[in-house]
């Protein structure tokens, strides 16, 4: 057999044959595939979760990890290692496509999930921005959450028990084991952080 016509009949079986090969690997290696890529899938994961607010990291982490393995697995199952000499790449892209994707179908598909936290940034907002409209409130409520997700769970928590849920300092103090002056200061420098944030946002968007 010519060198040319071994080049012709692998051309002809080279995708049935990768392809039987990277389903024999995952058949009998997936748990040392998953381990190789494990950290790389995590960290995926996290930077997406520290872009949605907090109430949807909470609620929808659990899927987003397990639609984070599903996607992988399948991008294997389409790769081509002739052509791509790693998968990650494709891996990367597809699983962020996906987990978009997610957040999209359970926004349109059940919006009452997204209520809560999208209520919390309005009235945050009107708090924080007396003088606003409520059409500016809405418009500026997903930066605010966002913002919001800039200080640490302590900080949140002060903020939105004694802006939105009207607890006094000593209540809060009590459930999150600091002195009353404590969660003043700390509630107090939050909001301040926050309104610099936005008054510079206010200004390169002016």
């Amino acid at each position: 057999m010519t060198t040319h016509s071994q080049d012709a009949r692998w051309e002809e079986n080279a995708t049935a044959i990768t392809n039987y090969i990277k389903l024999a690997i995952l058949k009998r290696h997936h748990a040392a595939v998953l381990r190789t890529f494990q950290a790389r899938m995590n960290r995926v994961l996290y930077n997406y979760l520290q872009h949605l607010p907090r109430h949807v990291r909470e609620s929808e982490k659990e899927d987003l990890k397990t639609i984070v393995m599903i996607e992988f697995f399948e991008t294997v199952k389409i790769w081509d290692p002739i052509r791509h000499s790693s998968v990650w790449p494709l891996a990367y892209q597809r699983i962020n496509g996906a987990m978009r994707d997610h957040i999209r179908f359970v926004t349109r598909s059940d919006p009452t999930r997204f209520y809560e936290w999208v209520n919390t940034a309005a009235n945050m907002y009107i708090i924080i921005q007396e003088n606003n409209t409520f059409e500016e409130t809405m418009d500026n409520a997903h930066d605010l959450q966002s913002i919001l997700t800039l200080l640490d769970e302590r900080a949140q928590e002060i903020v939105v028990a004694h802006a939105l849920r009207d607890q006094t300092f000593k209540q809060i103090a009590k459930k999150v084991h600091l002195s009353e002056s404590q969660v003043s200061r700390i509630y107090s420098k939050s909001i301040k952080k926050i309104q610099d944030i936005l008054s510079k946002k206010k200004g390169r968007d002016s």
